[in-house]
């Protein structure tokens, strides 16, 4: 007899790979590496190294800054702020399987100029993102790059006063389809705009003008949705004490609210890297300034009581000046990088248990390695084309591979499996369930009806150990 269980699709926002028991991390740096342009780096959760896999060159771009996105085809994508051929930057692409490197658009002035936002995959399977710069009007422009077509296309070009200019976040697509993103300059107070993108209707709309007294200058990686639906980010500045504001932007009746504001001295300052969201609904992140040593704060914040906690002040030697976000690995821990500090003074990647509340310097970046990480934070996937071959793993069976159905199906070989989750391969948890006793013993079928096309990861959880099984859906 066969067991089946549904799960709703309902997406969390936290971020995590489980992959052979550990996460192999990447991320890239704006300076050093063999050319002093910038390198992608690969990090093992835990160790006390990383390994450069790729320098930029000029050709193929220098200066990274807005960190890696990792498509669903396996392969990474990422802008810089400049070099190419116009010296204007370049959105390039990664292959963790070749370490092949190399600039698939070269930003020219018209097309856009300079980036520091990260890129996201829509569910079009389509690449947005946005320039600092450039465009008809030179404040920047929103785009689109197909990854089956390999067009490049210019959607917006940001005109100031009306749709906003300047664009240093990255976008994100909410679960109502539509694309969000943030300016630093332009709108009705020069400060900014909050604004939505239709990729089907095309439409732009302006839902907020950021203003001084509740937050402004929004730069680094942009909003993320909470578990309430709701929109969460971070200004660089602004609000009652000037340093920067929590906010929260409610989609459904478009109304912007600041739930917490940063006071600089204690609480820090300038945040620039996005939230990140656990499964207790707590919030994580930075500032890049303030906090006890001037050198910025990592922190927790609860959206239901506002309660804000200081976890670890930046003091130079365990880093400094944090612009990037958090990630939540498979070893429990978050994992982030400051751009400054550490003991050669150009950055340091940290590690933090939200549990013990330890933080813990890990590497520090030396030129060779890598210098001064910028926007953006760490991309868990593994090093090996995603795949697990881990002995746990042979043990449970996983088809049809890859899958067309409604269904997965799962032989479990009575293993004593106590929980189940699935997660996309960004790393975002969208089925956690507790395993009834004696289902072991049967055929579990996973309804996975509601997913788009991509790849998965789904994990099960035994006194043995974790068992990761990837999963291809077609439609």
């Amino acid at each position: 007899m066969k067991a089946k269980y549904f799960f709703a699709a309902i997406l969390l926002s936290g971020t995590f790979s489980l992959l052979k028991g550990q996460s192999v991390l990447y991320g890239v740096t704006s300076s050093g590496g063999s050319n002093g342009y910038g390198t992608v780096f690969s990090y093992v959760a835990g160790a006390s190294s990383n390994t450069v896999r790729a320098s930029f060159n000029g050709t193929n771009g220098i200066n990274p800054t807005g960190g890696l996105l990792e498509a669903r085809n396996g392969i990474l994508y990422g802008t810089t702020l400049s070099g190419g051929i116009s010296s204007m930057g370049v959105l390039y692409s990664f292959d963790p399987l070749t370490d092949s490197l190399k600039a698939l658009v070269n930003f020219n002035g018209t097309n856009g100029s300079g980036s520091y936002s990260g890129l996201i995959q829509a569910s079009d399977g389509k690449l947005y993102g946005m320039t600092s710069a450039g465009g008809t009007n030179g404040g920047g422009v929103l785009f689109s790059y197909s990854l089956t077509t390999h067009v490049y296309s210019v959607l917006i070009n940001f005109n100031g006063t009306v749709t906003g200019k300047n664009p240093q976040s990255t976008l994100l697509q909410a679960t109502d389809g539509k694309i969000y993103g943030t300016t630093l300059n332009g709108g009705a107070n020069n400060y900014g705009v909050l604004f939505s993108y239709d990729p089907q209707t095309t439409n732009f709309t302006d839902l907020y003008d950021f203003t001084d007294t509740y937050g402004r200058s929004v730069i680094g990686n942009g909003m993320i949705e909470g578990k309430n639906g709701k929109l969460y980010g971070v200004t660089d500045a602004g609000g009652t004490n000037g340093n920067g504001v929590i906010f929260c932007f409610d989609i459904s009746i478009s109304g912007y609210t600041p739930v917490f504001y940063f006071n600089g001295s204690t609480q820090g300052s300038g945040p620039r890297g996005n939230l990140l969201q656990l499964s207790n609904g707590l919030f994580y992140g930075t500032t890049s300034m303030g906090g006890v040593n001037s050198q910025g704060v990592l922190f927790s914040f609860d959206p239901v009581t506002f309660n804000y906690i200081v976890r670890t002040s930046f003091s130079g030697a365990n880093g400094a000046t944090p612009h990037g976000g958090l990630v939540l690995a498979s070893d429990g821990l978050l994992y982030g990088a400051t751009s400054a500090g550490g003991s050669a003074g150009n950055g340091e990647l940290y590690s933090f248990n939200p549990i013990s509340f330890v933080f813990t310097p890990k590497v520090s970046f030396t030129t060779s390695n890598g210098s001064i990480p910028e926007y953006g934070a760490l991309v868990p996937l593994s090093p090996a084309g995603l795949n697990d071959q881990s002995a746990l793993n042979d043990r449970v069976n996983v088809y049809p591979v890859p899958c067309s159905r409604s269904f997965v199906t799962l032989d479990l070989k009575g293993r004593g499996y106590e929980h189940l989750s699935l997660c996309t391969m960004q790393g975002k948890e969208i089925i956690s369930w507790p395993l009834e006793p004696g289902v072991n013993d049967r055929q579990l079928q996973v309804d996975v009806s509601g997913l788009p096309e991509g790849i998965y990861f789904l994990s099960l959880l035994s006194a043995e150990g974790m068992t990761v099984k990837k999963i291809a859906l077609k439609r």
